[in-house]
């Protein structure tokens, strides 16, 4: 699994791990995570992303398993600041923790399906680059799109 240096287009070998209460900490020192206070997603299930030669985390995913509906819903995903818009450090990290949400669900046994409920500017960007479809007031991947996804960032 890796990411790209938007600068140099070299790949950056990246880890997907359960965050640490430490990290909760960290994150909430720092100003590259606005807008969401992850400390209270410590309820749910939450992972970080760095590469395998820092533990600077550059991406962070939320997640609720809903075992009688048989899908995983993302709570939150962010991106550290800098890498995020046009002038972005790296691409990829929401990508692979996207599809890490998939290759959990399908562990799970719930056939890939993952659901998040996007802020209405950004749901046509999930629509169009992560294959999501429309389900209600949901977004959601399933089967052959989960497996896309998996296999585009997580088994290259």
């Amino acid at each position: 699994m890796y990411i790209v240096n938007t600068e140099t287009g070299d790949r950056v070998e990246v880890v997907i791990e359960p965050m640490q209460k430490k990290d909760y900490n960290a994150v909430a020192q720092s100003k590259r995570y606005p807008n969401f206070n992850w400390k209270l997603e410590r309820r749910n299930t939450v992972f970080k992303l760095h590469t395998n030669q820092s533990e600077d985390i550059l991406g962070l995913l939320s997640i609720e398993y809903f075992k009688k509906e048989q899908y995983i819903k993302i709570n939150l995903i962010q991106t550290s600041k800098e890498n995020v818009g046009k002038n972005k450090h790296y691409d990829r990290i929401a990508g692979c923790l996207i599809a890490y949400a998939c290759r959990l669900s399908f562990i799970a046994g719930y056939g890939g399906c993952v659901a998040l409920q996007p802020k209405t500017k950004i749901a046509q960007h999930y629509m169009k680059k992560y294959k999501f479809s429309l389900g209600g007031l949901h977004l959601f991947v399933e089967l052959e799109e989960a497996e896309e996804l998996i296999e585009d960032y997580l088994n290259d």
